[in-house]
């Protein structure tokens, strides 16, 4: 797998957000740190991919939170009372 930019490993996240599974509505997930690896096409995810990762989900109006072992994933506009 080549190596994909922060922009499209959000634009994947976004993807995978809008997926119903494990019982749970879409907007929010849990990701393995090598699940991420997969879809970065990094064998290291370092800080500054981490960063322009956490920058383009932020445009995708997602939050990422980095959990150590496993990221969070939320839809902003999933939590309650939010607006635009």
């Amino acid at each position: 797998m080549e190596d994909n930019s922060p922009q499209i490993t959000a634009t994947i996240l976004k993807e995978i957000s809008f997926t119903k599974f494990g019982g749970k509505d879409h907007g929010r997930f849990k990701i393995s740190y090598e699940r991420m690896q997969q879809i970065s096409g990094l064998s290291i995810l370092t800080q500054t991919f981490l960063e322009d990762l956490e920058y383009h989900c932020s445009l995708e109006m997602m939050t990422i939170i980095n959990l150590g072992n496993e990221f969070a994933v939320l839809d902003v506009r999933s939590r309650p009372n939010h607006t635009t």
